[in-house]
């Protein structure tokens, strides 16, 4: 019984260690990811957005090249929807431009045969560059992210 008793006193003990132990300093927030973001809070997106992991839009955007030294893509959960807004930071802003409209193709002629109401919205997509940052905003409101795509560069 004593036996018992002290194995649930050291797990208990255990437990509370392990729970009381600091947490993790949280990870420190890229520029690109800051400026998506932003540009979400104010395009007022009626979708979610969700963050591509870092990975996949290496391979998926860039074909796995180190194109960019930051990027970040958040892109609509629901699969009907083609919104994005994306952020990449480069010393090449031509390449990652190219890379960035191969994507846009592939994505077109993807969503044309699933969901031929969302071409419109990528044949629109606002893609823009300047002082080594592209931006990319897919979504309904076209002037509205022309807007604040202008407002990230400076202009309005």
């Amino acid at each position: 019984m004593k036996r018992i008793l002290k194995c649930i006193i050291l797990m208990l003990v255990t437990l509370l260690v392990s729970c009381s132990a600091p947490s993790a300093a949280p990870a420190a927030v890229s520029e690109s990811e800051k400026a998506v973001k932003e540009m979400a809070a104010s395009l007022k997106l009626s979708g979610r957005l969700e963050k591509e992991k870092e990975r996949i839009v290496r391979g998926k955007v860039f074909d796995g090249e180190d194109v960019c030294s930051q990027m970040t893509l958040y892109k609509a959960v629901d699969e009907a929807d083609a919104s994005r807004i994306g952020v990449f930071i480069s010393d090449d802003t031509a390449v990652t431009e190219t890379f960035l409209e191969s994507y846009l193709a592939a994505e077109k002629k993807r969503m044309s045969l699933t969901h031929p109401d969302q071409v419109f919205m990528l044949s629109n997509a606002v893609l823009r560059s300047g002082k080594g940052v592209t931006v990319l905003v897919v979504c309904e409101n076209i002037e509205e992210a022309k807007r604040i795509v202008n407002a990230y560069f400076g202009e309005e």
